[in-house]
């Protein structure tokens, strides 16, 4: 044993460089892959997003090769615990900037199934573990097939390769400055889920107070059996008039959120097609 480690010796003192910067490669990509909810619980298996983050994290170091990379000793330990939790760090903020624009769309369902009554049928979703509404679950699909669909999973995957380039493995940082621009993306957030939403809640709105007025007319009137059946059917024939327009405003917000992914990653807008 002794004599094979030591034929091995010259092979480790080489591999030992690579090794190192893929164990912080990883923790770069790990935290992008944490911060996504589709890629988290049993939607995805654990092997494929483990071969998915040594896949990129390969990937990441052929981009930037080891340089000065500390020889193995008890303090590197500590210090390579420092860079991962910095790498990690970054990781996160890029995923989520990506998830707070895959959320968006899923807020704008979540009020348009309450405002309809559907949150009464609410149902735990198995893949997330969480109730969630049909109409909820529709934007989210709906936001995650523009977003594959509109190739920006590769421009997430760009920005990563272009945050290696302005800040080398080893050697991330987060600052404050970016870290209250990804504070502040919850305000849009949330005011384009309620846009993405109007027409349903204002067509829902004028419904409900049409038959309030009718009930000053007709007190015997079932309201809560006619508002609860109507509010549905006339949430769901805005929305099959609406989704054109929707996916559109959709996509747009997502390809926009990509400035926030590039921002993040390198403090510089991605560059123009």
């Amino acid at each position: 044993m002794n004599a094979l480690l030591a034929a091995l010796e010259p092979f480790l003192g080489l591999a030992w460089p690579w090794a190192y910067l893929l164990a912080l490669s990883a923790a770069r990509v790990g935290g992008v892959m944490l911060a996504l909810p589709q890629l988290v619980g049993n939607r995805v298996p654990g092997q494929v997003r483990a071969l998915v983050v040594i896949a990129l994290a390969s990937s990441l170091v052929w981009v930037s090769p080891p340089g000065e990379t500390p020889t193995p000793s008890p303090s590197v330990g500590l210090l390579f615990a420092v860079q991962a939790g910095f790498e990690l760090l970054l990781g996160l903020g890029m995923g989520f900037v990506v998830h707070v624009a895959l959320s968006t769309a899923r807020i704008a369902g979540v009020l348009c199934g309450v405002e309809m009554g559907l949150s009464f049928g609410a149902v735990v979703d198995p893949l997330s573990n969480d109730e969630t509404t049909a109409i909820s679950a529709l934007f989210g699909h709906m936001s995650v097939q523009l977003f594959l669909a509109l190739g920006l999973d590769r421009s997430v995957i760009a920005a990563l390769a272009e945050s290696v380039r302005t800040q080398p493995l080893g050697t991330a940082r987060l600052s404050g400055a970016t870290a209250f621009d990804l504070v502040a993306l919850g305000d849009p957030m949330y005011r384009t889920g309620v846009k993405l939403a109007l027409p349903v809640l204002g067509g829902v709105f004028i419904l409900k107070l049409a038959i309030a007025l009718l009930t000053r007319v007709a007190q015997k009137l079932q309201i809560f059996t006619i508002a609860f059946s109507l509010s549905i059917l006339t949430g769901l024939i805005i929305l099959r008039a609406a989704v054109p327009s929707l996916g559109a405003a959709v996509a747009s917000e997502l390809k926009s959120s990509m400035h926030d992914v590039w921002r993040t990653a390198t403090a510089s807008p991605p560059p123009n097609p």
